[in-house]
């Protein structure tokens, strides 16, 4: 069950991590700083959450778990839809759909 739980939560660490470093490259000079911030310690977070069971030996509590998968069900949510418009704003000016 340990090892179980810590495949669950490096996966969804990676997704949260990725999607953190997708979202900052796409931000503006005039994105708000709380904004970035807030991805930032977001990014940090899931770092951190990769890193527990190699420094510490110990698998993620419950409540770890829990916060990290619904972070990653919003942040892949968010990710998908934007590179969704992306593509459909690509193939729009490509021509290969109206």
């Amino acid at each position: 069950m340990g090892n179980l739980m810590i495949a669950i939560s490096t996966f969804a660490s990676l997704v949260v991590l990725w999607t953190s470093i997708c979202t900052i490259n796409h931000m503006t000079r005039r994105t708000p700083i709380t904004i970035r911030a807030a991805y930032i310690l977001i990014g940090v977070g899931a770092a951190g959450v990769l890193l527990v069971p190699v420094y510490f030996h110990r698998p993620q509590t419950p409540a770890e778990m829990l916060l990290i998968a619904g972070t990653a069900i919003l942040g892949a949510r968010f990710f998908i839809k934007t590179m969704s418009r992306q593509a459909r704003k690509f193939l729009r000016n490509t021509g290969r759909i109206r």
